[in-house]
C-alpha cells in the first residue's frame, strides 16, 4: 500500500502499527498538494521494483 502524505509519515506509522502491513510512504513537505503525475510516478516506481 502506498500512502501519500503531506507530512513526515505519521499516518504510515499508525497503519503499520495497527494493521501490521507493509506500508510505503510517499512523503512530501513542501506546502503544495500532490499532482496526479507525482503519485502515478511513485506508484510506477514501486511496481517496477
Amino acid at each position: 500500500m502506498i500512502v501519500p502524505e503531506m507530512n513526515l509519515g505519521q499516518l504510515s506509522m499508525l497503519l503499520r502499527s495497527q494493521y501490521l502491513k507493509d506500508i510505503i510512504g510517499y512523503n512530501m513537505v513542501r506546502g503544495l498538494p500532490f499532482t496526479t503525475a507525482e503519485i502515478m510516478e511513485a506508484a510506477m516506481e514501486v511496481l517496477h521494483d
